[in-house]
This record gives C-alpha cells, sequence and structure tokens, in this order.
C-alpha cells in the first residue's frame, strides 16, 4: 500500500544494467514534445556530424570550400534520400560517407517509427479507484412469477 508523501527506495540486486533497454523505457515515459524534441536533436546532431565529415573528406560537387551549412544541406538531402541537385558525391571518400549515412538514416528511421507508434499504442488506464464501495442490492425474479402483457 503507498501512502501519500512517502518515498521509497527500490534496488534491484543482481540485475545486470541494459543500457539500450533503458533508453527505450526512458524514451517511452518522455511526454509527447519531449519525444519529438528528442528525434529532432537527434537528427540535426546526426546531420551535423556526417556534415563535419563530409567537410574533412571532401569530394562533393559545388560544395563551396569551408561552407558548413553546404555540407549540411547535402547531409540531409542524404539522409532523408531527397536526392541531389547541384551538389552529389564525386570521390570515393563522399561515396563511402554517403553509404553510412544513408544506412545511419534508414535504422534511425526506422527507430523514430517504432517509438512513435509504440507510444501510440500504449494504453492508458482510464480508471478512478475511490474508497467507498459502490454496490446496489436486487432482487432477482423468477420468470414463472412474471405477470402476463
Amino acid at each position: 500500500m503507498r501512502r501519500p508523501g512517502a518515498s521509497y527506495d527500490i534496488r534491484v540486486v543482481g540485475e545486470t544494467r541494459r543500457p539500450l533497454r533503458d533508453l527505450y523505457h526512458g524514451l517511452m515515459g518522455l511526454s509527447w514534445p519531449a519525444t519529438i524534441a528528442v528525434i529532432v536533436s537527434a537528427f540535426v546532431l546526426a546531420n551535423a556530424a556526417f556534415a563535419l565529415a563530409y567537410s574533412v573528406v571532401g569530394g562533393v560537387a559545388h560544395l563551396a570550400p569551408g561552407s558548413f551549412f553546404d555540407a549540411f544541406f547535402f547531409s540531409v538531402q542524404t539522409m532523408g534520400t531527397i536526392g541531389y541537385g547541384a551538389m552529389y558525391p564525386e570521390s570515393f571518400g563522399a561515396n563511402l560517407l554517403v553509404v553510412a549515412e544513408a544506412i545511419v538514416g534508414l535504422t534511425s528511421l526506422a527507430m523514430a517509427t517504432g517509438l512513435v507508434f509504440a507510444k501510440f499504442s500504449r494504453p492508458t488506464a482510464r480508471v478512478m479507484f475511490t474508497r467507498e464501495a459502490v454496490y446496489l442490492s436486487r432482487q432477482r425474479r423468477s420468470h414463472a412469477h412474471v405477470p402476463p402483457r
């Protein structure tokens, strides 16, 4: 039984930590705005990381030298499988990065979709409990004693 205002310290002894499982449960427990913020942040950070990699490796046609934003937008086009306009990979290193980013993008999309679907599918309790019991006493009638209409 829980008492209002009481604090409880629960420890599981002998259980090994599972960081990915804990992450999943942590994400499932977030509010919807926080969940969307996590997904958007992960998307922006992943594209920023790939943009830095494209800036270092080079090999992207029409990428302005030293332009992080050009590399970032190229990364967004790659991860989102939007397709290329003026910029496209033209070196072996850039093509390897495109392959890695395509795999990361598809995997991330699948995980984000699964998380959102799981949150939508999660049952929510809509039952309220009370301290007072409510009951109704009914007399049972036999069909033999029912008067005809």
